[in-house]
């Protein structure tokens, strides 16, 4: 079965408020999705198996959620809900 990778969009610099998942190997998370979550900097697999479908419906954070990339140190954003 072949995946599909999606780079993830960067945030340079993380609002005050953010979730930050930060992880200290990859990938941070393994589903069974087609769909692999890479860094939007460096490409390294952030997540293997769990889509952002997966993301958007699993998880919510009060302001945005963000995955720091441990290969380059770069802050990814991941489509949660936001929940006030």
């Amino acid at each position: 079965m072949n995946t599909n990778q999606k780079k993830l969009s960067i945030v340079p610099v993380p609002h005050p408020q953010a979730s930050i998942l930060s992880p200290t190997i990859n990938p941070a998370l393994r589903g069974n999705d087609n769909e692999d979550l890479l860094c939007g900097k460096c490409s390294a697999i952030l997540t293997d198996g769990v889509s952002e479908n997966t993301i958007a419906s699993r998880f919510a954070a009060p302001f945005q959620l963000l995955i720091k990339c441990p290969q380059c140190g770069i802050y990814n954003n991941l489509p949660a809900k936001v929940s006030s």
